[in-house]
């Protein structure tokens, strides 16, 4: 089990890879093309 303090430090050390982690455990009916945007 991850804890909180895991998932966050992952959320801010790898936000990308996180992110897109997090997205493939939602059932989209379009998938997403880009993770962040950082404009």
């Amino acid at each position: 089990m991850t804890s909180y303090a895991e998932f966050y430090r992952q959320s801010i050390d790898q936000r990308d890879n996180f992110w897109a982690t997090q997205a493939r455990l939602i059932d989209w009916q379009t998938p997403p093309e880009q993770v962040c945007d950082y404009s």
